[in-house]
């Protein structure tokens, strides 16, 4: 299997994948907001969850006795390609509010639209734990890269440098807006597009 076909073949394996775990998204947050549950709190509890184990994994080098954190290693990267969905989830989000908001039925424009603000409002925080889940994965291996394929070791260091730039651009945005100013739209795109490749190189990666 050529590059060509290797790459197709894992984007359709992990759009798939990626789907499915937008629409789990979804459906929890319906079922938390029926039953009247802080959908807010419950993100930021569980997503608090994924960054001390990210932290304990790293100071389990350090000290032996949160070695057992360690065990989480590749499960920290999982977390982050899902985590990593929902902030590429935002812009498909708005497309689609965009389209139904002056055509659909006035309760699928709600849920659109509520959507749509839960992603924005929680887009930084899901980058601060995707880095530190992808930080902590890398960590877990740095010990063993000689066993590890060249490639993955290649495409993963490739995707954490791309998910660096990524947020220092996430930062400078945020920091520009919180001074007022305008944000230029070239660096806007130049964000979207490095979300894309990111996951362009996490599909080969995986």
């Amino acid at each position: 299997m050529d590059f060509i076909q290797l790459l197709f073949a894992r984007s359709f394996a992990y759009t798939i994948v990626a789907t499915v775990d937008f629409f789990m998204l979804l459906i929890s947050y319906g079922f938390l907001s029926l039953v009247r549950i802080s959908a807010r709190w419950v993100t930021w509890l569980i997503g608090s969850l994924i960054i001390l184990d990210s932290v304990l994994l790293c100071l389990s080098f350090f000290f032996s006795q949160l070695a057992p954190f360690r065990q989480t290693g590749n499960l920290l990267g999982v977390l982050s390609f899902l985590v990593a969905v929902y902030t590429a989830a935002q812009w498909l989000t708005r497309q689609w509010y965009v389209l139904v908001k002056k055509r659909m039925k006035s309760i699928l424009v709600t849920r659109s639209r509520q959507t749509l603000l839960f992603l924005r409002e929680h887009h930084q925080f899901f980058g601060w734990v995707i880095t530190c889940a992808a930080l902590a994965h890398m960590v877990f291996f740095f010990p063993i890269l000689t066993q590890v394929r060249a490639y993955e070791v290649v495409t993963g260091f490739v995707a954490l440098g791309i998910l660096f730039v990524s947020v220092i651009l996430g930062c400078w945005l945020w920091f520009l807006a919180r001074m007022k100013r305008r944000t230029p739209k070239s660096v806007h795109s130049i964000h979207a597009a490095l979300t894309m490749v990111f996951f362009i190189v996490l599909f080969l990666h995986i």
